[in-house]
């Protein structure tokens, strides 16, 4: 189906059919091209204007963002870099270079690119603050990140992106309630601006039990990328609070598929298959949990039930002690105890609960 945007980018080419020198043209067809999601039509338009000899800074930048669309990070960070070398008061180049080095999951330059300010453009500074909040989120200097955001979020109230980054990035430091009034805020500005702070709602709508709430912002999350293994998670723990563990089990071996590196995501599918009374399964499961974070105290907590349940007592009171020595106030060490004194409550809905209440299952942004 031929959408408004793509008649206006046909028109603007028949146009350049009669006038292809026409400069005006050229740079309207950049612009429609990259509303309507067509960069390779852009960057074109872009080659055409460098053979004329009539790129302006502007421009540059369009073509890292058509460059970065196409997928083709590396030649849009190259691009950046030598448009920057030539022209390093260009603003916009600076800008949009930064989020190619974001996208090279290269955080320490970002910071360098966006630590001048931007002067004389409130919108540039707006971007550049998120990409720094993006940049510091991803390098795990979450302390840095909230102290920035909120500074930002003072500064510019109604941006939805800079709220939205500044809720995982608290979520991250278990700041659970001020998360959740500043996903809300940005859902309430914008809901298709406010992508990072879905899982926040999402999560905070399974800690309230309110599993329908957190099925729509999962599903919207979904609709707009499906490679977010935080997302996958949070659709296994709603599932899992809803009873629905086999469907769990499908969403967090989907979310592992994603990020296989994340404890949490681990610890919750033992718990699945723990519900499931299939002890060999999350044995195993733990296992590989402990073999990508030694130091999760949960983890040990957890293989510890799992292995009182199998009736392996002394291996199971080994694991509470490496539990405990990690992490003193740890729940499944002190469940993996009741389960040896034969006092255990085999309540899954409120096991989970308690696991929920400890893992933080807002992992890192992914993409």
């Amino acid at each position: 189906m031929t959408t408004p945007q793509d008649s206006r980018v046909q028109r603007l080419q028949s146009y350049l059919q009669a006038d292809p020198g026409n400069l005006n043209l050229l740079r309207d067809l950049v612009g429609e091209a990259q509303r309507s999601g067509q960069p390779a039509v852009a960057l074109e338009a872009l080659d055409k204007l460098r053979a004329m000899g009539e790129l302006a800074a502007d421009d540059e930048a369009a073509a890292v963002v058509a460059l970065l669309r196409l997928g083709r990070v590396d030649d849009a960070v190259a691009h950046a870099q030598a448009v920057r070398e030539a022209a390093p008061d260009a603003q916009a180049v600076r800008l949009e270079g930064a989020r190619a080095l974001l996208n090279a999951r290269r955080f320490d330059e970002v910071l360098q690119w966006l630590a001048q300010p931007f002067d004389g453009d409130d919108a540039l500074s707006q971007m550049a603050g998120e990409l720094k909040l993006l940049a510091l989120w991803h390098a795990q200097r979450q302390d840095e990140g909230v102290i920035l955001g909120r500074e930002l979020a003072a500064q510019w109230p109604d941006n939805p992106r800079i709220h939205a980054c500044l809720s995982g990035l608290l979520y991250d430091e278990s700041l659970a309630a001020e998360a959740a009034q500043h996903a809300q805020r940005a859902y309430e500005l914008s809901p298709q601006h406010a992508y990072e702070a879905l899982h926040v709602l999402a999560s905070d709508s399974v800690m309230r039990r309110d599993t329908a709430a957190a099925h729509r912002y999962l599903d919207q999350a979904l609709q707009r990328r499906d490679g977010d293994g935080r997302i996958w998670l949070l659709k296994g723990a709603t599932q899992m609070t809803e009873g629905k563990v086999p469907e769990a089990v499908t969403s967090l071996n989907r979310a592992l598929a994603i990020f296989p590196e994340h404890p949490g995501t681990y610890l919750t599918l033992a718990w699945a298959h723990i519900a499931l009374k299939q002890l060999d399964e999350a044995l195993a499961v733990l296992k590989k949990a402990i073999e990508v974070s030694p130091a999760f105290g949960e983890s040990h907590g957890t293989l510890a039930v799992v292995l009182a349940m199998r009736g392996e007592r002394e291996a199971a009171e080994k694991a509470i002690r490496r539990a405990t020595m990690l992490d003193k106030d740890g729940f499944a060490a002190k469940y993996a105890q009741t389960v040896l004194d034969g006092t255990a409550q085999q309540d899954v809905e409120r096991l989970f609960g308690e696991v929920m209440a400890r893992v933080n299952a807002g992992a890192r942004p992914q993409g």
